[in-house]
């Protein structure tokens, strides 16, 4: 019986040396996964795209919405510009200095 409980000792020392091997081999691979600056050192090129990237939408998100206009409404815009430049040349007369806003 001493022969067999040897042998199952033994036996339990192998395997736990089988898994100890194992286990580290497997932290290795989660390090080696894990690790950004080697990702980073072997894609360079998309760690840069992730950035811009992330950089236009940080860029969008603080803006204030702009407001839609249709071709009818720049249209309108452009003339009441353009009245007002001739009002103002207008009242200025020959000699006189311009407008604030006017060009």
């Amino acid at each position: 019986m001493a022969d067999t409980v040897n042998e199952i000792e033994d036996q339990i020392d192998r395997t736990r040396e089988r898994l100890g091997s194992t286990l580290r081999e497997l932290e290795d691979k989660v390090e080696a996964v894990t690790d950004w600056r080697e990702h980073f050192h072997q894609h360079p090129h998309l760690f840069l795209g992730a950035a811009f990237a992330g950089g236009v939408l940080l860029s969008a998100m603080g803006r204030p919405p702009r407001l839609a206009y249709d071709a009818d409404d720049r249209q309108a815009g452009s003339q009441a510009r353009g009245r007002s430049r001739i009002t103002a040349a207008r009242r200025s007369g020959p000699g006189a200095p311009p407008a604030a806003g006017s060009r």
